[in-house]
């Protein structure tokens, strides 16, 4: 797949990734090119939860997305 992916037009149009584990070589070609990436997240187990996310993850992906800090990851209890 990665060498099918126009890179000039990804750099042209960038839109934040979100994606883990098979996603990684992906993550790291986007890196490369200059566009944020986002290791984790997984839509059936993190974002797909009966009832609603966890605070933690929402919380996280919430300052990912909609910030421009610098922020770390609490440890969930």
């Amino acid at each position: 797949m990665l060498p099918l992916l126009d890179r000039e037009l990804l750099r042209a149009n960038p839109k934040p990734f979100i994606g883990y584990s098979d996603n990684t070589n992906l993550l790291l070609t986007l890196w490369n090119l200059g566009i944020v990436g986002y290791h984790g997240a997984s839509v059936m187990v993190e974002l797909g939860r009966p009832g609603a996310m966890h605070p933690a993850t929402a919380e996280s992906l919430r300052a990912a997305l909609f910030t421009r800090a610098s922020t770390s990851c609490a440890r969930s209890r």
